[in-house]
């Protein structure tokens, strides 16, 4: 009777694993695809940014396998290679990584792949199958790492090498196998259990050489951080999807990291962290000076991020501005949530910012740094469901008004404070947040639009997709983004660089600021204005769609 080896569940030491897997040549032999699957058959709000601002995920796990030893790796990222041609592929080992608002399409490139190489081993991941990995299975995956898959997906195949028959290949040792107790690993037959987390420094490189295709010479998508210390937002997951964890980079590897994209010819970094000042003003200050020291020796990089406001408030006693500033840093991407203080007290917000430290970051940054503002629109409700869902506004003609009068409040707060570009999100219901069950129980969430499906390629807060009044909120949310980006606030930016003559970084700021402002403007009436959008408004205003009963079963396409 053949001896079957447990599980190594390893959660140390990577570095490690990857050398003796690569030393001994064990997947030399073998050959791997990674796709971050993108609909690029439409035109999609974020489509723009996402050829720049790549999501990390099918890199990463590109850059491990290749770390590990594998014989030919491929990154396709198909915002970058919309026509790649798949079918003269045979790879032993498919990675499909996707975010939430891609899991409709993901789902099809699994599809066809299992019919396509149906002796290959696909593995799903990403953000959009944490919390529902069955969907993956269903469509033909054969597992889905839940997390980060350094450990995990490491522990998976050194299992299979270890239990392999000679010539078999690793699809068929996985079903022979049935590895039900590898962490991480969800198999459909085991229970749902996050990866083990690797410390950042452990993690290999990203290798973005990998990517098939031309990537963005503008900017660059790094990590220094993953994870979030603010863990009571109601409308966010990100910290559920990294365990309640926050790990950094150290200041050496982040260094390191912006030299390699400054020697291949980019010229800016985005952080892509959730909360990349989450650890701590010590460790601010001793990023920002080295920073400083290295700008002395020749590195040029320009650099963004996001950050929460209480991260910069905090410390501008410590005058981090100024420090940030010498650093390199030229953007700030804030979750303000809101300017109104009831509302960031009812979304659980409140710890990170208020109106009054939203009021000094902006102003400390204002002509020195640019900020950027996510803020999220309240759901409208019956008055019976108000305490279901508290994060809402009764749907009546009068609160609606009075909301109204206060996200318009907002957009002038944003543009007294110098704010140059913003985004207005309706709240979405993603799966892991506080508000996902709330919104269900209150029956505001949309089932069906047009006789069809609302499928998670409109969770991107730009389609109302939680609200019992939903066009009401749709209507909200586009008057936000014309008051914000109007004809009114670029003539005036360029005013202001006419003006401010001869003073050159005035004037510089201000065509930066309608270059800005008539992109977004540009960015919006595009989306507003495709077949999609559309339609979609054509029912709502038509009074096509229905909501999800209260416990009701979710259909996650």
């Amino acid at each position: 009777m053949e001896k079957i080896l447990s599980p190594n569940n390893a959660t140390e030491n990577l570095p490690k694993i990857l050398e003796e897997a690569k030393s001994d040549k064990r997947f030399a032999y073998l050959s791997a695809l990674v796709v971050d699957a993108t609909d690029t058959g439409h035109w999609d709000v974020f489509r723009f940014m996402q050829k720049h601002i790549l999501h990390l995920g099918a890199v990463s796990v590109a850059s491990l396998l290749d770390a590990a030893g594998f014989g030919d790796v491929k990154a396709v990222y198909e915002v970058l290679t919309p026509k790649f041609d798949y079918s003269k592929l045979s790879p032993d080992f498919i990675g499909v990584s996707a975010i939430i608002s891609n899991i409709p399409f993901a789902n099809k490139k699994i599809a066809y792949f299992r019919t396509q190489n149906p002796n290959a081993l696909i593995i799903a991941g990403g953000s959009g199958y944490f919390f529902s990995p069955e969907i993956a299975l269903n469509n033909g995956a054969d597992a889905v790492v839940i997390g980060k898959c350094e450990y995990a997906l490491m522990n998976l195949l050194n299992f299979l090498h270890e239990n392999k028959n000679t010539g078999e290949s690793l699809r068929s040792a996985f079903q022979r196998l049935k590895p039900n107790d590898i962490q991480g690993v969800y198999t459909g037959e085991n229970e749902i259990a996050p990866a083990p987390l690797v410390d950042m420094d452990e993690a290999p490189e990203v290798n973005f050489r990998l990517i098939h295709g031309r990537t963005s010479r503008f900017v660059r998508t790094l990590m220094s951080s993953y994870g979030c210390t603010v863990r009571d937002c109601d409308f966010c997951s990100a910290h559920v999807l990294n365990s309640r964890k926050y790990k950094y980079n150290s200041t050496k590897a982040i260094i390191k990291k912006m030299w390699d994209a400054q020697k291949e010819g980019v010229k800016g970094i985005f952080f892509g962290d959730d909360h990349m000042f989450g650890r701590g003003w010590q460790n601010i200050k001793e990023l920002a000076i080295a920073l400083i020291n290295e700008k002395k020796k020749g590195l040029k990089m320009k650099i963004s991020c996001q950050a929460t406001i209480g991260s910069i408030y905090d410390n501008l006693s410590n005058k981090i501005v100024d420090l940030l500033e010498s650093a390199g840093f030229v953007a700030f991407f804030f979750g303000v949530e809101s300017t109104h203080d009831d509302d960031l007290e009812e979304m659980n917000a409140s710890k990170k910012t208020s109106n009054k430290k939203a009021a000094a970051v902006f102003d400390a940054l204002k002509g020195r740094m640019d900020s950027h503002a996510m803020c999220v629109l309240k759901p409208f409700v019956k008055k019976e469901d108000r305490e279901k869902a508290p994060y809402s506004v009764v749907d009546s003609p009068e609160e609606i008004k009075g909301y109204r009068k206060k996200v318009m409040a907002m957009v002038d707060f944003l543009k007294k404070h110098g704010v140059r570009t913003a985004q207005f999100h309706s709240a979405v219901p993603l799966p892991g947040s506080g508000i996902t069950k709330k919104f269900f129980d209150a029956g505001i969430v949309l089932k069906k639009v047009g006789g069809k499906y609302v499928d998670w390629s409109k969770y991107t807060g730009q389609y109302v997709v939680a609200s019992s009044n939903p066009l009401e909120s749709n209507r909200i949310m586009e008057d936000a983004y014309r008051r914000f980006y109007s004809a009114g606030s670029m003539a005036a930016a360029v005013a202001r660089g006419v003006f401010a003559i001869p003073s050159y970084r005035k004037i510089r700021n201000a065509a930066a600021s309608f270059f800005w402002k008539f992109g977004a403007r540009c960015i919006m009436v595009g989306h507003c204005n495709t077949r999609a959008t559309k339609n979609y408004i054509k029912s709502l205003k038509n009074g096509d769609f229905e909501f999800y009963k209260p416990g009701e079963a979710f259909v996650p396409c």
